[in-house]
C-alpha cells in the first residue's frame, strides 16, 4: 500500500529531516564528542530546552528515579561519572490524534566513553564518539517530526551518560 511518501525517493525524504532535523543526528554526535561536561545531565537539559521549543513533552529522570525503577544496569555503567545520568522521554503527541498506534525509539547516549582501560584497541578510539549516535538520533528524529507533524505519536527514550572508570 505504501505511506504518504510513497513514490518520493528517500533523499527527499532525507532531506526534509536533516533540515528540520538540524541540531539532531550526526551534528549531535560530533558536537557532544567536543564538549566538555557533555555527560547525561546537560544532554537532558538540552533536549528539554529543544522540546520546550518544538512543543514536545519531555521527563528527565535521574539517580533517585532510576534506582526507583530499578534500572541498575543503567546506573552502574553511570556510577563512574561525575555527572549525573539522565533517561530522557520525550513525546511527540499530534493535535486531534486520541487513539492508534505509539511508535517506540530507543537510542543510547552514552556522551563520553574512556575506551574500557585497555579492553578496547587504540585502533579507531575517535569513534567513541559514535556511543551516543543512537541518542543524538533520536534527537533528531523528535525534532524532525515536531516540523513534520505526522499523525502518529512517538515516544524517544535516551538513556544519557558518562562510561568511565571512578566512582
Amino acid at each position: 500500500a505504501g505511506g504518504p511518501h510513497q513514490g518520493v525517493g528517500v533523499d527527499v525524504l532525507d532531506l526534509q529531516a536533516r533540515h528540520a532535523g538540524g541540531e539532531g543526528g550526526q551534528n549531535g554526535v560530533d558536537a557532544g564528542a567536543r564538549q566538555e561536561g557533555a555527560g547525561g545531565a546537560p544532554l537532558g537539559q538540552r533536549a528539554g530546552q529543544m522540546a520546550e521549543q518544538l512543543g514536545l513533552k519531555c521527563a528527565i529522570f535521574s539517580t533517585d528515579k532510576l534506582r526507583d525503577l530499578k534500572m541498575g544496569a543503567f546506573l552502574s555503567v553511570a556510577q563512574g561519572s561525575a555527572e549525573p545520568p539522565a533517561l530522557i522521554v520525550l513525546r511527540y503527541e499530534p493535535a486531534g490524534v486520541t487513539d492508534g498506534p505509539v511508535l517506540g525509539l530507543v537510542g543510547k547516549g552514552i556522551t563520553f566513553d574512556t575506551g574500557g582501560i585497555s579492553i578496547k584497541p587504540a585502533d579507531n578510539m575517535e569513534k567513541m564518539k559514535y556511543d551516543m549516535g543512537g541518542g543524538a538520533t533520536m534527537l533528531g528524529v523528535m525534532r524532525a517530526l515536531a516540523f513534520l507533524k505526522p499523525s502518529v505519536s512517538v515516544i524517544a527514550v535516551i538513556p544519557a551518560t558518562e562510561n568511565m572508570p571512578g566512582g
